[in-house]
């Protein structure tokens, strides 16, 4: 792949003039993607909700419910092996209290 921008003044410019930080990034121009890749990671990518959407469509918006729950504990997994994160006692509290709320939520009285 070519490079396209040689001297590396793209991405800092639009970070100059734009702050991305809480913003949704859908498509910054270019055609090809580089410039909402390189900004993505000061954004939130529409590329999750996109994906939580499709999940709803496709197991229904009752089974989906069901999961928001988890989203932080997702969420903590992968700054763990991503990020580096340490593993905390609130983490192992956390994940206790959503798996318990989960577990009485789904229970049918059985």
């Amino acid at each position: 792949m070519a490079v396209v921008d040689p001297d590396g003044v793209e991405l800092p410019t639009i970070r100059e003039l734009v702050d991305l930080t809480r913003l949704d990034v859908v498509e910054i121009g270019c055609g090809d993607g580089r410039m909402t890749f390189g900004c993505a990671e000061e954004a939130a990518s529409v590329l999750a909700f996109l994906a939580w959407n499709r999940g709803v469509t496709v197991v229904g918006a009752n089974a989906a419910g069901f999961t928001l729950p988890l989203l932080p504990a997702f969420g903590t997994v992968l700054a763990i092996v991503f990020l580096g994160e340490a593993f905390q006692g609130f983490h192992a509290a956390g994940f206790l209290t959503i798996v318990a709320g989960v577990v009485l939520a789904t229970d049918r009285g059985r």
